[in-house]
Order: C-alpha cells, then sequence, then structure tokens
C-alpha cells in the first residue's frame, strides 16, 4: 500500500506510464475490496446492488486499464519510430475510468427492470 501513496511525492516518477500504473492498481484494490463486501451477508437491498454494480465497475475498469497499458506501450513503440504525436494522460484515464462507466449505466438500467 505504500508503493502507490509514496508515488506522487517523487518527481522522477510523475510520468504517464506510473500514472497510468497506478489507475490500475487502483483498480484492482477496489475489485478486491469489493470482492470481500459481495461475500458479507448484506440485509440491505440497496446496498446490495450498489456494491454489486461498483463490483462490475471495478472489473471492467480493470481490463479497461490493462487495455490502456497495452495501448500506451504501442503508442510508446510507435512514438519512437514513426515520429507520431503521442497521447495526453486524460484520454487514457478518460478511456480507463469512462468506458467502463458507460457500460455499467447500461447495466445498472437493464438490471433494474429486472423483478
Amino acid at each position: 500500500m505504500k508503493f502507490p501513496v509514496g508515488f506522487p511525492f517523487f518527481r522522477r516518477l510523475r510520468c504517464v506510464r506510473n500514472r497510468i500504473h497506478i489507475n490500475l492498481f487502483c483498480a484492482i484494490i477496489i475489485r478486491g475490496i469489493c470482492h470481500f463486501l459481495q461475500i458479507v451477508n448484506l440485509e440491505t437491498t440497496w446496498l446490495c446492488k450498489a456494491i454489486t454494480v461498483l463490483n462490475t465497475y471495478t472489473i471492467e475498469a480493470t481490463y479497461s486499464w490493462v487495455f490502456v497499458e497495452a495501448l500506451f506501450l504501442h503508442n510508446t513503440v510507435l512514438v519512437h519510430v514513426m515520429n507520431e504525436s503521442s497521447i495526453s494522460l486524460a484520454v487514457y484515464i478518460s478511456i480507463g475510468w469512462g468506458i467502463p462507466g458507460r457500460a455499467v449505466i447500461v447495466f445498472s438500467e437493464q438490471r433494474s427492470k429486472l423483478p
């Protein structure tokens, strides 16, 4: 846990690659917490539904961040070889957290219509 928390204090470690790693680690940590919370027998239905939605979101976010890692690696090789412009961190963050958010919103709407 010290590793992701200590990253911002070292200026040399403030690069796009490490920030992508931090977001991936955060998604995995939140996924683990949600998994353990889902095991607990919850009496309130809204809390159970919220944890299920959050668990689904973190599963998809984990896969999205793995995709972002691959995209960053591809763009790094392409930038160095072909001299093209690179993608900013904001685009990577919107892919890593935004795309799963849209998918989970659709999932939640469809799930709420079920009895």
